[in-house]
This record gives C-alpha cells, structure tokens and sequence, in this order.
C-alpha cells in the first residue's frame, strides 16, 4: 500500500508540474508552483529509494531528504506573496534559505567525513535504537528538530496571513473574481500546516524520546505528505491569480471634514455615472477602469467606495448589477441565465451565490414571489 501512494503523490506532482509549465503565460506565482512540486516529487522518490536502494552504494539517500523539510513553508510563503505582487529581494530569499543551508552544510560535512560504510552502519544503528525505545538524542539534534518545526510554523503562519489579504484584495480591484478568486488556498495551507508541521512534530519527537512505533509513524506521515499533494495539486493547476498587482490594503485613518466632503463629493459623481452610463454591464469591469471613467485615481474610487458604502469595489458592483435584474425578473419572462449575462456576470455560480447573498433568496424563488 505504501509504495502505492508515494507513487500516487509522485505521479500527481508530475502531472501537475507538467500542466502548470504548459501554460503560455507562466506568472511567478507558477515558478514558485513548480518548485514547491518539484520539492514534493524528490521527497517521494528519496522516500522510495531510502527503502529501495542499496545503500552501501547510494549512502548519499541516508542524508538527503531531512533537510528538505525546511523549504516547505519557505516556498508557500513565497507563493502567496507572489500572488499578492510583492517582490521579495533576493537578500530576504537568502535569509528565508539560512536554515535549510545551515542543514544542507551539516550534512554534508557528516557525509564526507564518513565513509558509505560507516555512514550505514551509523544509519542501521540509528534505526535500531529507535525501534528498541533506546535513542539518546544529543544537542545538536534538539536544535535540528526545534528549529524545523519552529521554521514551519512561522512561514505557513505568515503564508495563511497572505492568502487571506490575496482575496480581501481581489474583491477591491475587480467586479468578476470568479476566475482568481483562491477559497480554498487557506484552508489548503491549514491542511498543510496540520498534516505537515504536527506529524513532524510527532515523529520527530519521538525521534527525540522514544515511545511510539517507528514504522507506523512514518506510513502516517507518508500519507499526509501524499494527501496534502493531492488537494494541492488538484486546486492549483485550475487556478488562475490576478495577473496584476494588488498594493498593499490602505490603513484606516481619521478623515478631516474637508477630506469627508471631498469624498463625498466624488461619490456623487460616482453614483451619476453609474446610473446615467451602466458601466456595471461590461462583466469584466475594474477598479482601475471604472476610475479612469471618472478622472479618479484608483486609491482614490477606492476609498470613496470603502469610507461612503463601508463595503468594496465588487460588492458595489454586483448591488447594481443585482438591483437591474431584480426589476428585469419582475418585468419579464426571460431567463434568469440570460439575465445574469445581459447584466454584466460572467459565471452561472457567481451570479447565483451574489443573488442569494444579497437577497437571501434564488432568482427564481425572487420571481415568483414578486409575481404573486
């Protein structure tokens, strides 16, 4: 059963490295993609070869695969900075590396000062104590197992912040996120948080002082890696992120009474346009063009929508695209699908799940009870 799912997660991180370098137009976010598949792929294949190889002529398997653990959270991290279009200097990616390099260098040092022989031997013995309960961990390796785990939680932690700031911003620069809007890429990185930082934690832990089953341990942490691997894979290779970036969210502030009547001046003229021009109709619709429509700068529609309608920008949006169809259901017999398109939505889902939220009813509940 295992191999099998080493070979599944294996065969599911290829199959979505090659879609996702298929594409025509790869953004940094689908670098940074790549990579973090790429990752899981050599830890499946070390994974088997630690338990299919011959070790005494591929010593190198015995100190290969530990350290990796220490770019998982660093890669997440730079994935959902990526889609929030902050650059990261190269200074900070090589600070975000220091641990995994710090560990890269311990063991190669240990690798080159033993022999394949030796190295064996050290690894047999090793497994040995931990399946007879008798390991007696030493400093260094406290601080290897602490600072893994501490690594971890930080970057997928910081990672889970910035996925939740991607979708809050998405909604303030575009009326249809149907197509880059990510739900489910926190939930995801939870899932990773739990499935990857708490089975090492336990695993390692018990490295540290032995009290559980060695081999049941590591098909459970097997299982979650290839878990993990699956939900990831499944959600990115259909996902597409603003192709734009979002800046940072603007910081509340108190607004003088001179700036309050100067924005409330703007929404005016916003509200004008939008009843007299319909630019809601075009389902494709952005802040910045419905700025530029308006001589506004784009932070500035932003903060007259944010501080006048205490909402954002595709919520704005989809409240006139919803009130015109609301009188359309009332006035005609044509279908709600076609109703959604004539009004600016792009996607049968989206409208539905608007309409509902703003409502609380489905369109064709909301016809019938207009028409009784």
């Amino acid at each position: 059963m295992i191999p099998d799912v080493q070979m599944m997660g294996l065969g599911i991180c290829l199959f979505s490295i090659y879609l996702l370098a298929s594409r025509e137009k790869r953004s940094a976010g689908d670098r940074i993609s790549i990579a973090i598949l790429s990752l899981w792929s050599l830890r499946f294949l070390l994974l088997y070869y630690k338990t299919h190889l011959d070790l005494n002529q591929h010593s190198w398997v015995i100190v290969a695969d530990q350290n990796l653990f220490f770019l998982d959270g660093v890669l997440l991290y730079w994935l959902t900075k990526s889609i929030n279009g902050e650059p990261l200097a190269i200074w900070r990616r090589i600070l975000h590396l220091l641990p995994f390099l710090l560990a890269t260098y311990s063991s190669l040092s240990i690798y080159i000062s033993l022999s394949s022989r030796d190295l064996v031997e050290l690894y047999k013995e090793l497994s040995e104590e931990l399946a007879t309960k008798t390991f007696e961990p030493q400093f260094w390796e406290w601080v290897f197992i602490i600072s893994l785990v501490i690594v971890n939680l930080i970057f997928l932690g910081l990672a889970i912040r910035k996925a939740r700031q991607y979708n809050r911003a998405i909604l303030d620069q575009f009326s249809d996120v149907s197509k880059i809007k990510a739900p489910w890429l926190e939930p995801v990185l939870i899932i990773c948080m739990v499935f990857l930082v708490i089975p090492l934690v336990i695993y390692f832990t018990n490295y540290l002082q032995p009290t559980l089953d060695v081999g049941w341990l590591g098909k459970l942490l097997l299982f979650f890696f290839s878990l993990t691997a699956v939900l990831f894979s499944a959600y990115l290779v259909r996902q597409s992120f603003a192709p734009t970036p979002l800046g940072k969210p603007q910081e509340k502030r108190q607004i003088s009474a001179e700036q309050a009547e100067k924005l409330q001046n703007f929404y005016q003229q916003l509200e004008i346009h939008m009843h007299s021009q319909r630019p809601y109709l075009e389902p494709a619709l952005t802040l910045n063009k419905l700025a530029e429509q308006i001589n506004l700068s784009a932070n500035q529609l932003s903060q007259v929508i944010n501080t006048q309608t205490n909402g954002n920008f595709h919520d704005y949006i989809n409240q006139f695209r919803i009130a015109a169809i609301k009188q359309a259901l009332t006035e005609s017999d044509e279908q709600v699908i076609v109703l959604a398109y004539t009004y600016g939505f792009n996607s049968k889902s989206t409208f539905n799940d608007v309409f509902k939220r703003l409502t609380g009813v489905t369109p064709t509940q909301y016809r019938k009870q207009a028409k009784t």
